[in-house]
């Protein structure tokens, strides 16, 4: 089983609310097939209320891929976005192993807030060899990391994982107080991934969430904290997924 660990807030909540817009458009049907390249089946099926989904052309395909999904709910705005702040209500899914929300009502986060988190010994041990350009993980500086633990120790495994408790938590504070432009570039990578400039390029070049058109969500993605939307509520969450069984070992 291949077990990931990541962390969600502010961003997945504009994207999902950039979606929503997508979807409200006058003629839904056109967006899907012209936009997303979706069947008339595929759309039957969101009617029904199934969910659909497809991965769509990305421009960084060997780090990460773009996927599409889709789902008619007919429902209240309201009762979608009380139903989305429930995140212990994604237990309910089986690839969900844990989850924990946290900066609720504006509370600063807490180192606490992490303690359940924790990398499979499979996950550390591949990590221990990982190298720019050649690791499965995605690590801000890969040898920095590397130098912080003593790998012939028996507590390797409770010394990775302590740090990357300590280094969330701090991630998670720098974002909340500087957003994007607080952070470098992952250099796990030939060339490094600066998440600013990606996030910027992404919104810049996306058909579905247009900057004159957006309401200000597009700022408030790009710019949080700085560009946040009047009246938008942040929360932040972390979970814990299985994403299912792994390539096989050579």
């Amino acid at each position: 089983m291949r077990s990931k660990l990541l962390a969600a807030g502010v961003v997945s909540l504009g994207l999902s609310f950039g979606a929503t817009i997508a979807c409200a458009q006058r003629q839904p049907e056109t967006f899907f097939k012209t936009r997303v390249g979706l069947s008339d089946s595929d759309i039957q099926k969101m009617d029904q209320g199934q969910v659909v989904t497809k991965v769509l052309e990305s421009g960084d395909k060997k780090y990460g891929m773009l996927v599409f999904g889709g789902v008619y709910i007919n429902t209240t705005v309201e009762r979608f976005a009380e139903s989305y702040r429930d995140v212990k209500s994604l237990l309910e899914d089986k690839v969900y192993l844990d989850v924990q929300a946290f900066n609720e009502l504006g509370s600063p986060p807490k180192l606490s807030d992490f303690d359940r988190i924790a990398f499979s010994r499979k996950d550390i041990d591949a990590l221990q060899k990982c190298k720019p350009n050649d690791c499965d993980l995605q690590v801000f500086d890969v040898v920095a990391l590397q130098k912080r633990i003593n790998w012939n120790s028996i507590d390797k495994y409770d010394e990775v994982n302590k740090f990357a408790r300590q280094r969330l938590f701090e991630v998670v504070t720098t974002y909340i107080s500087g957003g994007l432009k607080a952070f470098g570039s992952y250099t796990d990578r030939d060339k490094p991934f600066n998440l600013y400039e990606n996030m910027q390029s992404m919104l810049n070049s996306s058909y579905y969430l247009p900057k004159d058109q957006s309401g200000g969500i597009y700022q408030h993605i790009l710019d949080y904290p700085d560009g946040k939307l009047p009246g938008a509520l942040d929360f932040f969450y972390w979970e814990n997924i299985d994403f299912g069984q792994g390539p096989p070992s050579a």
